[in-house]
């Protein structure tokens, strides 16, 4: 069976890498962040802090809507020239503004954090231009350029109060980066965080850059059937249709994940869990396994994993790692969609058997 999977997806992988990548550096080129109708206040503000003389900087969190009304405007942190943040608080909430466009079409700007440092009167952003960086490191790696590619990465990770939506952005290029040099761990540790994102459902979805993610979790897909995590491969099929539908790769991965399911419906199938290092400096390494069967087994567990837990709609149960014998596990139906969350020290795992309804022994009544 696993061949067969291979094959399937050997034959998928061949349309996705002509398509893949193609539209990668259009990126955010068409968006417009909101900018103040009247510029003649910030040349009034410019004077005022050139009067006084002060240098500082301030970190604003704001929000305004697709009418350009502001949502939301507040201080995030301050130093030195203190006035400064609250005369640009003040100046700011008497704004009017033209809102945000995505290929020229007003949207919702929010959450966005700004720094602004003063000094002679004049006003700069603390952070270089995200966008035209993100571009310059797409083009690099379409153009073969690892090395430039992830300097520019580098650049971009290291910029100070990145919004979720900057992040996106750069875990794509991550994905692209590492898929390139056929680090195929490596690209799926950043798509799965992509995933993670998407799925919460708190960012708005006209902000996404959907051609620049569909290809990052295509991708997804096809590392968890090569790796046979069914379970995962059906939910990230399940994303792909119901946010990047007009795509033509969706298309032919739901069109396999039908398939696919339809094929290991009643198969057995085992997989080897090896938890990956962290993308941050934490203590631990974690893996999340969506469960595609509800009875499976545990067995050559390695050391350095510290617990097991079932997470399910209806329930939670930690799994014990001593004496898990031959019995495996039945989880209840009525505990619904389940996951099971793994944490340990990086390189630790186990093998993981998903079995078919009715393989296993159900316990004694008690």
């Amino acid at each position: 069976m696993r061949q067969g999977c291979l094959f399937s997806c050997f034959a998928l992988g061949l349309v996705f890498a002509q398509v893949c990548w193609v539209s990668a550096i259009q990126a955010e080129a068409e968006y417009v962040p909101p900018k103040p109708v009247d510029q003649e206040d910030q040349k009034a503000l410019s004077r005022w802090a050139a009067y006084k003389g002060g240098e500082g900087w301030v970190l604003v969190l704001s929000s305004i809507d697709a009418r350009g009304e502001l949502l939301e405007l507040s201080l995030l942190d301050a130093t030195g020239f203190r006035e400064l943040a609250d005369v640009l608080l003040e100046n700011g909430r008497k704004a009017r503004f033209e809102p945000a466009t995505l290929d020229g079409v007003p949207v919702a700007d929010m959450g966005r954090i700004e720094g602004l440092i003063v000094k002679n009167g004049r006003f700069r952003s603390m952070r270089p231009k995200f966008y035209g960086r993100y571009r310059d490191a797409a083009e690099a790696l379409n153009e073969g350029k690892m090395e430039a590619g992830r300097a520019l990465i580098d650049e971009l990770a290291a910029i100070e109060y990145p919004n979720f939506y900057e992040q996106l952005h750069l875990e794509a290029l991550l994905v692209r980066y590492f898929l390139t040099l056929n680090e195929k761990v490596q690209a799926y540790k950043h798509a799965d965080r992509v995933y993670r994102v998407l799925v919460s459902g708190f960012l708005e979805e006209e902000r996404l850059p959907l051609h620049v993610l569909a290809p990052v979790i295509a991708s997804k897909y096809l590392y968890e059937i090569d790796n046979l995590l069914m379970g995962n491969a059906l939910r990230t099929a399940k994303l792909l249709e119901l946010k990047f539908a007009d795509f033509e790769m969706s298309a032919q991965i739901i069109e396999h994940a039908a398939g696919l399911n339809e094929m290991v419906s009643e198969k057995q199938f085992s997989t080897t869990i090896s938890l990956l290092e962290p993308i941050y400096p934490v203590d631990y390494a974690f893996q999340i396994v969506d469960l595609y069967h509800r009875e499976f087994q545990i067995s050559d567990i390695r050391p350095g994993l510290h617990t097991l837990q079932l997470d399910c709609e209806e329930g939670r149960k930690g799994v014990p790692l001593e004496n898990m014998g031959d019995d495996g596990w039945i989880v209840p139906r009525t505990w619904g969609r389940c996951t099971l969350s793994v944490v340990g020290e990086p390189g630790s795992g186990f093998t993981l058997t998903e079995l078919p309804d009715f393989t296993l022994e159900p316990p004694p009544a008690t």
